[in-house]
């Protein structure tokens, strides 16, 4: 299960802050997810969900946007970012086309409570 390891892996990431920073409170963590990442922002907020409760993430809100991905079409040579699954180029609907991304999900940034950033 991909969304368990994204998971954990947000949880590692707001351990370590915690970490450095015990008087701070963490609102949110903003992630960014493939759409070829074979897991959807749905499956990925339960699971959060599931791991969370009960514990100091349940506090924690997960906002999940999409990753884009670069689309280059080898016949019109032209480069597109899609934001979903694509197997044509949607400027001229050849199929001999290359997709361009390294990663599947990353942590883009944590939110803190300003009211505690004086």
């Amino acid at each position: 299960m991909h969304e368990t390891v994204f998971v954990n892996e947000i949880f590692s990431v707001v351990k370590n802050r915690l970490n450095k920073d015990k008087t701070k409170t963490i609102v949110s963590v903003n992630v960014k997810l493939s759409p070829l990442s074979h897991v959807t922002k749905e499956n990925l907020l339960d699971t959060y969900q599931v791991f969370a409760k009960g514990s100091v993430f349940e506090q924690i809100k997960l906002n999940i946007e999409p990753l884009s991905v670069l689309l280059s079409c080898h016949h019109c040579k032209n480069t597109s970012t899609i934001s979903k699954p694509a197997f044509k180029c949607p400027i001229c609907d050849s199929d001999d086309i290359e997709l361009n991304f390294d990663k599947e999900f990353i942590i883009e940034s944590i939110e803190i409570d300003k009211q505690e950033n004086g």
